[in-house]
Order: structure tokens, then sequence, then C-alpha cells
């Protein structure tokens, strides 16, 4: 399979949607609601390796209307029970983690995410507002919150590649394993400038992310989700 036909929506259309789109989440918009889905999925995938376990605590809260910061604010013991309900390991600690990052963030910035990046803070100071927040939200945890939103926040777009997207971009020729993880996104999204119909960037970081973890970082070619593309298999 040539180089140009392994476009960014090749790779989109074979790897599936990211998961904010299977979460109905339109992160570009800056709707609140869904800021707020997005920061709540990546604490409890802190806690979590189960994506699907995340997706089923994120449905139950939804469904008790729970999904906002001055709720999960007040924590206690049905929250803890929701999040059992769903399956999750130690519910008692994801429980007691989303409480105070929600409190916090109801203090501080008035439960708004947006208003917690106002100012237009450049990546440092915005991944430390992020991590201020509270318990689990550790620097990778604000890197996986802010790669999906590189078109709505500009400190965003400076969110280094994560490492298993760039063996990915490397090994279908788009970028080389050695290059910096700070410039590489600048440099992808200079490649899908030239594609027509492109996705946006986010997108196609997510899928590469996911195919550099499954197959890509492990250098195991028959456990790649491309099966016969694989450009490792060329």
């Amino acid at each position: 399979m040539s180089g140009t036909t392994r476009s960014g929506a090749w790779l989109v259309e074979r790897m599936g949607p990211s998961w904010p789109e299977r979460l109905a989440l339109r992160l570009a918009d800056g709707s609140e609601n869904d800021l707020f889905c997005w920061w709540v999925a990546c604490l409890l995938r802190a806690g979590e390796r189960r994506e699907e376990r995340v997706d089923a605590a994120l449905a139950r809260l939804r469904d008790v209307g729970w999904l906002a910061a001055p709720k999960l604010a007040a924590g206690g013991t049905p929250l803890m029970e929701a999040l059992a309900a769903a399956g999750v390991r130690t519910p008692d600690v994801l429980a007691a983690r989303l409480a105070r990052a929600s409190a916090t963030l109801v203090e501080r910035h008035d439960g708004s995410l947006n208003r917690l990046a106002d100012g237009n803070p450049a990546l440092e100071e915005l991944g430390g507002r992020l991590v201020a927040l509270g318990p689990g939200l550790g620097p990778g945890t604000a890197m996986r919150f802010l790669r999906p939103l590189r078109d709505l926040w500009p400190a965003a777009d400076e969110v280094p590649l994560d490492p298993a997207a760039l063996a990915a971009a490397s090994h279908l020729g788009w970028l080389d394993e050695y290059d910096d993880l700070d410039t590489a996104p600048a440099m992808l999204r200079r490649r899908l400038s030239d594609e027509d119909d492109a996705p946006p960037l986010p997108q196609v970081e997510d899928a590469l992310e996911r195919l550099g973890r499954a197959a890509c970082r492990r250098g195991n070619t028959r456990r790649c989700p491309l099966a016969g593309d694989c450009p490792a298999r060329d």
C-alpha cells in the first residue's frame, strides 16, 4: 500500500472513532458539560486500566445526574456505590479523588474548566492548574486530558506527542522515530494540511496512539490492527 493511500482519513477509518468521539463529546466546541465529562473520564482512567469500565462509570454518573462539579464535590457513599456498580477497581479511592478534585474546581474556578484555562496560560501553567486540582491528576493525566483540546486551547497545542503515537507515525512514514516529541504535533499538522478532507489532528493523533500501543511499540506486527495493511510488513 502506498504512502499516499495511508492518509489521516484512512488511518482514522481503519482505527475507528477516538475515545471522546465514542463518548459523543464535542470537545473542540468548548462545551462545559463535555469538557467536564472528558475530565472525569481522564481522572477515572488514571485509576482504572479498562476503558470499558470507565465508560460504564460515566454512563452511570450521567444517568443519576452527577456529571457536574458541584454534584461530584459532595462525594460520599452514593458516589462510591455508583462507581462500584460500574465495576471499577478501588471505587472508594476513585470516589474520594473525584470528590476532592471537583470541590477544588468549584472553589477555585467556579466549577468551570474553561475558567481554569482563562488568560491563555502557557502549557506549564495550565498543566499545573490541572494537577493542582487534587490527587490523581498527575502530569500524565493532564496531558491525556489536553491532547484532544489542541484545537480549543492554544496551550494544549504545545502538548508533546505520545511516544506510542510517534512510533506509529514512524512506521507509517509520516515522522522519523527520532523526531522530537515536542515538535512532532506541528509536523503532523503540516502533513495533514496537505491532505484533502483530513480529519482534525486530535482524531489522527488518537488513532496513532492506539495503533502504537497495540503493535508499533511492541514490534509485533501480528498484533497490528491494520492487519495486511501494516506498513511494517511491507
